[in-house]
């Protein structure tokens, strides 16, 4: 198995090679957005344009190699249009800056789904709290009942008393004791 890097790379260079064939002119986000790794899923946007440590690009030749095939200048044209160094640096920094974007894009990204994955795993911390609460309040409720389960009922009612999570462990507390008979 290849390494996700040369996957990565493969998967451009497909798509490089593709719509080379179209003979239609494309941009580098177009090249992107049509790689796809061998599992179907699309690259990262942002993955082209990521930097090492140093502040250089790691995926440098392949930016060269898109850049050749897109913008293939005729050497008359280069000589007749050359850019001053204030314009190749503004470009420049349009496309480090585009770079920044899709990098931010996916890392919002990520975040909402960390975002989530919190907000679930407390949810899911809740719920077992509730129902640690009832099984106390169940077996407090028989007769010699074990003492720790007194004050796991008794912390729980003080923590959550007049709270949304007091009302949902009641109704919980309920269907548990309907279904034991």
């Amino acid at each position: 198995m290849r390494k996700p890097s040369e996957q990565f790379r493969a998967a451009v260079l497909s798509s490089l090679e593709r719509l080379v064939a179209t003979g239609k002119k494309f941009t580098r986000a177009e090249v992107v957005s049509g790689a796809l790794l061998p599992n179907g899923e699309q690259v990262g946007r942002s993955t082209l344009y990521r930097k090492d440590k140093f502040g250089n690009f790691v995926h440098a030749d392949l930016l060269r190699v898109l850049d050749d095939a897109i913008a293939p200048v005729p050497a008359v044209k280069a000589k007749a249009k050359a850019k001053s160094g204030e314009e190749s640096e503004r470009d420049a920094l349009r496309s480090e800056n585009i770079a920044l974007i899709d990098q931010m894009v996916t890392l919002e990204k990520e975040l909402l789904v960390l975002a989530s994955q919190i907000r679930t795993g407390r949810g899911r911390e809740k719920l077992l709290e509730m129902e640690k609460y009832v099984l106390a309040r169940l077996l407090a409720e028989q007769e010699s009942p074990p003492i720790y389960c007194r004050t796991i009922v008794l912390e729980f009612e003080r923590r959550f008393a007049g709270k949304p999570e007091m009302t949902d462990a009641s109704v919980l507390l309920d269907r548990w004791r309907e279904s034991v008979g």
